[in-house]
């Protein structure tokens, strides 16, 4: 009952030491391509400067820089309204696609207007330590690889 819908369809999701082993996915990652070929980003660089990480993300791209100024939140936290109306509009594209229907709008429209916004809760700062501590050695191999000081995830 405690398993989000979501994911029975992809129970490797909860495996999270797997999944959420960013040092060890991207020290694999560097061992089978030039490393000049990967661009680590982080998410709190981004929070703290969208625009500085875009513009590096252009020039590792080698694509010119186009002056943007604004960058808008695009994934908000959303929740599911009503999920008996969202299985029946999984359901009505099964049948749109079986009977040979093109693909309109319309389907999409009524996804989004049927999730609203909702405000994330941070986590306690006991979940937070458990975490730091479980994910250390994840952390020490960012930023022996990144070569940056991460000392702020740790313990606070």
């Amino acid at each position: 009952k405690m398993i989000p819908t979501h994911a029975k369809n992809f129970p490797s999701l909860l495996f999270y030491d797997e999944v959420c082993s960013i040092g060890t996915h991207l020290e694999k990652l560097r061992n089978q391509v030039n490393p000049e070929h990967i661009l680590a980003i982080l998410l709190d660089d981004i929070k703290k400067d969208p625009g500085q990480q875009y513009r590096k993300i252009l020039s590792f791209l080698n694509i010119p820089e186009d002056n943007r100024k604004l960058f808008p939140i695009k994934n908000e936290a959303r929740k599911i309204r009503n999920h008996t109306f969202t299985k029946y509009l999984n359901e009505l594209s099964t049948i749109r696609q079986k009977i040979g229907l093109p693909k309109t709008n319309i389907l999409n429209k009524l996804h989004k207007l049927n999730r609203k916004k909702i405000s994330t809760q941070p986590i306690s700062a006991e979940m937070e330590n458990k975490l730091n501590i479980f994910f250390s050695s994840e952390i020490e191999i960012l930023e022996n690889i990144l070569n940056i000081d991460l000392s702020h995830w740790y313990l606070k």
